[in-house]
């Protein structure tokens, strides 16, 4: 893409923060183009129907708020984040029934939020894209304030609590943070293929292996892929190759790994993913189960089911937390 054409993309991408995130968290919401996911051809196959999976509601969520991210604490309660700020939390013991938002505790409100991460000490840390200073990481203490971390601009999403630090991707520019909790922030990935003509970095986890994989919503116009990235000893990132890449991942979003395996939400191709150990897509749940615009799966404490949000893009009322079994 010509360099002014690009910048006239990104203006436009940014002008839309005031509009909500919710049709930014894979650049442009509702339904792609080319039709339900298991019409979709991946570069190294094709993403086939699920038949019956059961999609049992965690939390269904109403009106103009719309769910982003999730991450469970090590107690195995669930947090959500939605869009316009809020950050709410639903107790473990809860998590087997159906539930409004109604009844879930709000326990910050932000300026937005994208990514939520929790650390092993419970601290829980959001991502906020906004166009002003708020905009970067905050920390929200077990019994604080909400107080932001790290200034990031641009458009600042996936968060994974690595250690001592966190790893958060910046989706205009296809960026890549490490941001310890001193707030200090530096550049751990600046990569080509990271930043292509659309929504850059998204989703971003770390494999048992020592891998961490980045999620890229828009590597064209109609396709996305995944990168896998070897961490040196000294927490450096080595050279990234791409995993994963063609048309069934175009909106690759939130992504998780565990136990050895790898699950992806696909926003514009409205499916959960597992990727096999040569990045091989396998649909768990697809437009055919009911999911409108997924974006993001986590695997639950016992490691029993998966949890999905779904932002529910131009369709009101659809959007919640659901899940599937894993």
């Amino acid at each position: 893409m010509p360099t002014n054409a690009r910048a006239t993309r990104r203006r436009l991408l940014a002008a839309g923060l005031t509009a909500g995130v919710g049709a930014l968290a894979g650049c442009s919401g509702g339904q792609s183009d080319s039709g339900p996911a298991n019409e979709t051809e991946a570069s190294n196959g094709t993403a086939s129907g699920t038949g019956n999976v059961s999609v049992e509601t965690v939390v269904s969520i109403s009106g103009d708020e719309q769910p982003e991210n999730l991450a469970f604490d090590g107690d195995g309660n669930l947090y959500f984040g939605l869009t316009s700020g809020g950050l709410h939390r639903l107790a473990r013991d809860r998590l087997g029934s159906s539930h409004t938002l109604a009844d879930t505790e709000q326990i910050a409100t932000l300026p937005k939020t994208t990514g939520v991460e929790v650390s092993d000490d419970g601290a829980v840390y959001v991502a906020v894209p906004t166009d002003t200073e708020q905009g970067g990481i905050w920390e929200v203490p077990p019994d604080g304030e909400a107080a932001q971390l790290a200034t990031i601009g641009g458009f600042p999403n996936g968060v994974f609590a690595d250690g001592d630090r966190l790893l958060v991707t910046e989706s205009f520019d296809g960026r890549v943070f490490a941001v310890g909790t001193d707030g200090k922030r530096s550049t751990w990935l600046d990569d080509d293929r990271l930043d292509p003509t659309g929504f850059g970095a998204n989703g971003i986890t770390r494999s048992a292996a020592g891998d961490v994989y980045v999620a890229v919503t828009e590597a064209t116009d109609d396709t996305g892929r995944v990168l896998r990235v070897p961490v040196a000893d000294d927490g450096s990132a080595g050279e990234p190759v791409v995993f994963a890449e063609g048309s069934t991942f175009y909106g690759a979003d939130g992504m998780t790994a565990h136990d050895g395996r790898r699950f992806l939400a696909v926003n514009h191709r409205q499916q959960v993913l597992e990727l096999t150990a040569e990045g091989e897509p396998e649909p768990l749940a697809t437009a055919e189960n009911g999911l409108v615009y997924p974006s993001d799966v986590v695997v639950g404490q016992n490691g029993t089911h998966l949890y999905l949000c779904d932002l529910a893009t131009g369709s009101r009322g659809a959007a919640g937390i659901y899940r599937i079994e894993a």
